[in-house]
């Protein structure tokens, strides 16, 4: 449907978003490594924070230009600033005749658009959810962004990035159902997304047993690591907090601690030296998530460490 023929009906809601002017469609992919993370470094400092109607994000799709949320600076999940919209793709059974009899869809979407792979044979679509008003977390961001995907039985790990960025499809075909997707629905599958979450943490950190190591050897390998985020000076201390709870998170996947202690360590470390405390948290949870993938071995330092009691004499 050419855009000159639509006429929204929710002509005056202004919404939130971030685009690129300068990219036209998907970038090449088969570029030298060097010129490849050189265009990635200058595509992501080049975005523009903007408050416009449906329509303005529309002509800006058509233009060919790439769209994602508010950031700071340099388009990346910890500046995310805000976000009003939320994307999903159907690189198959892109149809929009197919997409516009679905319930969800038909119900809550506010436009569909054709993206720059489709083509007749194979059409693939991008249906966009607008929000009645920004969210301002990016964990809750990308807890509905999964729940959209979860809802559809995709399985996209990008979807997890607040920052994603949705590339625009110049000349593109579209289909405008004008709906506003409300937040108690999405909510309400945001925090299923989230239990669930809960439920395979749980899981996963007591499948992990406790190996046999005193407290006091514990405590030698454990406190010189806090140590180092409790005074980490201006500039390192997102760095650091990565590091020392990657390294935490593989004592808790070796078995020598719980998951809920190592977090509890290293959120009264990383608390006390920050004054932005919701960044510090994300690093903490990042870095265990990581660790907990590369189990490590301790080395017993205590006759305790072997069973040996020797009392005091």
């Amino acid at each position: 449907m050419p855009l000159y023929k639509f006429l929204a009906k929710n002509i005056r809601m202004k919404i939130n978003f971030a685009y690129n002017p300068y990219l036209i469609n998907k970038p090449p992919v088969d570029l030298p490594e060097s010129v490849h993370k050189s265009m990635w470094r200058r595509i992501n400092s080049q975005f523009v924070n903007t408050r416009g109607t449906p329509n303005d994000l529309a002509k800006i799709i058509s233009n060919g230009n790439t769209y994602t949320a508010c950031h700071i600076r340099y388009r990346h999940q910890r500046n995310f600033i805000q976000g009003q919209i939320l994307s999903l793709d159907f690189d198959e059974n892109g149809n929009f005749s197919l997409l516009e009899k679905d319930d969800f869809i038909k119900k809550y979407a506010y436009m569909i658009y054709s993206t720059a792979s489709s083509t007749k044979d194979n059409p693939r679509s991008r249906v966009l959810f607008i929000l009645p008003e920004s969210i301002k977390s990016a964990e809750v961001f990308s807890l509905m962004s999964r729940a959209l995907v979860g809802h559809y039985g995709q399985a996209d790990a990008s979807c997890k990035d607040p920052a994603r960025i949705f590339y625009g499809s110049r000349d593109c075909d579209w289909l405008f159902l004008q709906n506003v997707l409300p937040m108690n629905v999405i909510g309400e599958m945001a925090t299923r997304v989230q239990e669930q979450d809960e439920i395979k943490r749980k899981a996963k950190a007591e499948a992990i047993s406790t190996n046999c190591i005193s407290s006091k050897t514990l405590n030698d390998y454990l406190q010189p690591q806090l140590d180092k985020i409790i005074n980490a000076p201006p500039g390192s201390k997102h760095a650091t907090r990565l590091q020392v709870s990657t390294l935490v998170g593989g004592y808790v996947s070796g078995g020598y601690m719980a998951y809920s202690d190592a977090l509890d360590h290293l959120l009264n470390a990383a608390l006390g030296n920050t004054s932005k405390p919701h960044l510090a948290e994300q690093d903490i949870l990042d870095g265990l998530r990581y660790g907990l993938q590369s189990p490590i071995t301790l080395e017993p330092r205590r006759f305790e460490d072997y069973g040996i009691n020797i009392p005091n004499s």
